[in-house]
């Protein structure tokens, strides 16, 4: 599990977890959010009993798949800096419960800035 500080008022961390470090979470550890099943939560090694949930406190990503760098964007504001998958980035962006869009910024992709 690789952990993004992120520079936000509410939002501090930013989880980034391979699929089979979460397949390592033992299921009495994991759920899904009540308001929609697609959402998956969990209780996070080392963090005791609080609970995490995908798009809001973590990002799950392919362990095959090749990673590029993205900015995270909460309020108009990077706040940080991730390496995520493609589809995970897309997965991220598209759910209801997201707190970030993962895009790009003059320091990932600075040839559409100019």
């Amino acid at each position: 599990m690789t952990t993004i500080k992120l520079n936000d008022e509410i939002f501090k961390e930013l989880h980034i977890l391979k699929k089979s470090e979460w397949d390592r979470i033992g299921n009495d550890y994991k759920t899904t959010a009540t308001f929609d099943k697609r959402i998956k939560a969990a209780f996070l090694p080392g963090y005791g009993t609080t609970l995490f949930f995908e798009n809001k406190h973590f990002i799950i990503i392919n362990d095959r798949e090749p990673v590029k760098k993205f900015a995270i964007w909460r309020n108009h504001k990077v706040i940080g800096y991730c390496e995520i998958t493609e589809k995970a980035r897309q997965k991220n962006n598209g759910a209801n419960n997201a707190e970030f869009y993962i895009g790009y910024d003059p320091v990932t992709k600075p040839e559409n800035y100019k």
